[in-house]
């Protein structure tokens, strides 16, 4: 047994220990809600505390772990690069001056903060369901020729699964090199026997951040959420579905499951490649940058695209910053999808204010969750946004999780990214931010036919809720930016 001098020590040890990480996590300079919430769980939850801070706390993208270091460049991506800072830096011109001011300037932000080039003449097809958008993709596949790239959260060996993977199988024989990344958490239900199998078929396939059991490694909360596939460099497409049945055939307790996809062909799949190309490259040290991966392409329609990406790897929150740019810029109306809606601070600001300056702030979020927390989190939320006016909808006809934005009848965003803390700060996530008033009223068609399938928040009720259900809101709300 150890004497009391000993207990003393590891007493001392131990609160010295508590002190240094809430010190490092002040010096950390986050938002007030994460530190203060961090520094409750370390109080409350001293020991487990700790541990949760080393493996899922820690700011990757301030200390620079993940990095692009060693990526080569497309030569057509630079040419676009430099095409594009040449009429940045010269002020306005004829191609610019068709876009209105708030377009403008959130291209040249996102120019800015992540090098998002601006790809004009793209041909965009919303797909709005399960059924619609793995057509496609299927069809994709079957035409290409020479590569195909698939990078997906979920990846699922079911039915709907075992169909893309037969095909992309028979593709790889026939000598279409197909490359395939999966997140290690997200597919944590893929089997290495079904891994091997598509090995022997000639398919490149790699897990994203391989977690072994024990052995964690700290980067484990920091997963990539991105879905992307791309098509002989031709054909792109971005979302929110995962490769998976439910997105078919609906979930036994949520019900129907809906997603919107997009597909987009013209030079804006140069950037759908390049993040894949990124994201390949730190997973395997393989460049796969070289013009056959970048062809060129006829123009093939006058949507005006800018693919986004942001995460641990980038030097700023490039999808938050959007959001909060357009959501500030807003005149007329701002029209929200989210499955997860746990906006930061300054995102919460953003909609509030834009709602009491006249602008239409409306948002759907789920009726049923496979997130209690999130969703009682989101309760906590929605008084304040209620009192400024926000109107919010539940869908009520199975489960939404699609992720998707419309500004002023100009800017569309379609993309993997929730509305959340861990999207926007902490996951690898991609959106195509769609810049074509004919999309943006076609997105705004598809909101109002989801508005159907919902049931409005009325405030006067939503104010009588039960003292218990509002404390218990609250108390996930603390915890919310850690999820």
């Amino acid at each position: 047994m150890f004497d009391s001098t000993v207990w003393i020590a590891i007493d001392w040890v131990y609160a010295f220990t508590i002190v240094v990480v809430i010190a490092l996590i002040i010096l950390e300079n986050r938002s007030p809600e994460k530190t203060v919430s961090w520094i409750m769980i370390l109080i409350l939850l001293p020991v487990l505390g700790v541990i949760f801070y080393i493996f899922f706390g820690q700011d990757y993208r301030k200390k620079k772990i993940f990095s692009r270091k060693g990526l080569k460049s497309s030569e057509r991506m630079l040419i676009l690069e430099g095409r594009l800072l040449q009429q940045l830096r010269g002020g306005s011109s004829p191609q610019f001056d068709i876009y209105p001011d708030n377009s403008l300037g959130i291209m040249k932000m996102l120019f800015n903060n992540s090098n998002s080039i601006v790809a004009e003449n793209n041909q965009i097809q919303f797909l709005i369901d399960g059924k619609q958008t793995f057509s496609s993709i299927l069809e994709s596949i079957s035409k290409a020729k020479h590569h195909i790239h698939l990078e997906f959260y979920i990846l699922s060996y079911d039915k709907i699964g075992r169909t893309i993977m037969d095909l992309l199988c028979k593709k790889a024989q026939l000598g279409v090199k197909v490359r395939i990344l999966f997140d290690d958490v997200g597919s944590w239900k893929l089997k290495e026997k079904t891994i091997r199998q598509l090995r022997k078929s000639g398919i490149e396939i790699f897990s994203f951040q391989k977690v072994h059991f024990p052995f964690f490694s700290s980067k484990v909360n920091y997963r990539n959420h991105r879905k992307l596939i791309v098509v002989d460099g031709k054909i792109g497409f971005t979302g929110g579905l995962n490769i998976s049945d439910r997105y078919l055939e609906g979930d036994p307790e949520l019900g129907y499951w809906r997603d919107t996809f997009v597909k987009i062909e013209g030079e804006a799949v140069w950037g759908v490649q390049n993040i894949f190309a990124a994201d390949w490259f730190f997973t395997t040290k393989e460049n796969i940058t070289s013009l056959e991966y970048y062809p060129l392409v006829s123009q093939a329609g006058n949507n005006t695209v800018q693919i986004v990406a942001s995460g641990p790897d980038s030097d700023w929150p490039t999808i938050l910053q959007f959001y909060f740019a357009a959501i500030s810029q807003a005149k007329k109306q701002v029209y929200i999808t989210s499955p997860y809606f746990l906006p930061t601070d300054d995102i919460l600001t953003a909609l509030k204010t834009a709602s009491l300056r006249g602008v239409d702030v409306q948002i759907i979020i789920p009726g049923k969750t496979d997130s209690i927390i999130s969703h009682l989190g989101t309760e906590s939320m929605m008084q304040d946004m209620l009192d400024a006016g926000i109107k919010i909808f539940r869908y009520s006809s199975g489960f939404i999780h699609s992720k998707t934005m419309v500004v002023d009848h100009e800017i569309v965003t379609v993309g993997s990214a929730n509305m959340d803390f861990r999207s926007l700060e902490t996951n690898f996530e991609m959106n195509a931010v769609i810049y074509n008033k004919d999309r943006a009223s076609e997105m705004i068609r598809v909101f109002q036919s989801d508005l159907l399938k919902c049931f409005p928040i009325i405030p006067e009720e939503w104010h009588k809720r039960p003292f218990l259900r509002r404390f218990i809101s609250s108390m996930a709300r603390i915890v919310s930016p850690l999820m």
